[in-house]
């Protein structure tokens, strides 16, 4: 089982401060084989009525180097490029709002994280030794 705190939807049209949004602890608990990873290097976002359609998918790495390799030399790619569809997740427009908050606060920790490792790497070179 898995336990988050994590920001409630809204149903109501206005906007609510993320500092100020609700926090709850929810607990999911697994269904079918749902509480195993899958690995995706693909999505796709596709906006429908009150909500979006995102599509999480794998293109095998090979495929992905020939495709690049193909369109730096000026060549045109396949089409289409096949690749698998690891999951297809339906949610309305609150709940993605929500998930893109999210998504910007690992993304910021992340750059704090590289930016700190770089400057530790910098100084580590900057030291002279004794």
């Amino acid at each position: 089982m898995s336990t988050k705190t994590a920001s409630a939807d809204t149903d109501t049209e206005t906007p609510i401060d993320p500092a100020k949004q609700p926090q709850m602890a929810i607990q999911l608990t697994p269904s079918g084989s749902s509480d195993m990873p899958v690995f995706t290097n693909f999505t796709n976002v596709s906006p429908g009525a009150g909500m979006a359609v995102m599509d999480f998918g794998f293109l095998d790495p090979q495929t992905i180097h020939a495709v690049t390799h193909l369109t730096r030399s000026g060549k045109k790619a396949p089409n289409p490029v096949n690749g698998r569809l690891a999951s297809r997740v339906v949610m309305n427009y609150d709940t993605l709002a929500n998930l893109h908050q999210q998504i910007g606060r690992v993304i910021a920790a992340v750059a704090v994280a590289r930016r700190e490792q770089a400057a530790g790497a910098t100084a580590a070179k900057g030291a002279k030794p004794n």
